[in-house]
């Protein structure tokens, strides 16, 4: 996650995401990056797809309550509003999704993520601070931000 306020970046340190602590600075806008893509597939999925969504839902609520937020970005994935293995032609909206069953633990952790932010966003209707985007990019190239075992 990144905080921008007057053109400054902040990177939010881990263990601070849903907390106050997470927004500082007055911040207006907020990006939630992409999550990591595991070089391997986990045994347990939830290993993926709870801290995507618990995630999801905690950056959103710590915008939610802290009054300066202005903007939300959020960076999904294709693969949570298409199947890759079948063609559509169409323009998508946020009201599009790829089926999370049959799929893969990263795949279904950008589905359930993004289902959960849209859902939060619905939850907050006109009480809402900020304005909410979401960008389903089909590939991201450049360094890790984080080390580990992992193909982002």
């Amino acid at each position: 996650f990144f905080f921008f306020k007057q053109k400054t970046a902040y990177e939010m340190q881990r263990g601070l995401v849903g907390s106050e602590m997470c927004i500082r600075d007055s911040c207006n806008f907020v990006i939630h990056a992409a999550s990591p893509l595991p070089a391997e597939s986990p045994k347990d999925e939830s290993i993926i797809i709870k801290p995507a969504v618990e995630g999801t839902i905690a950056i959103l609520s710590a915008c939610y309550k802290h009054k300066e937020v202005k903007g939300v970005v959020m960076t999904s994935s294709i693969s949570a509003i298409i199947n890759p293995f079948i063609a559509e032609k169409k323009i998508f909206s946020e009201e599009d999704f790829a089926e999370s069953e049959g799929n893969s633990a990263y795949n279904r952790s950008k589905i359930l993520a993004e289902k959960a932010a849209w859902a939060f966003i619905t939850h907050i209707g006109k009480t809402k601070k900020f304005s909410f985007a979401v960008i389903n990019p089909g590939f991201i190239l450049g360094p890790t931000l984080v080390g580990g075992n992992t193909t982002s």
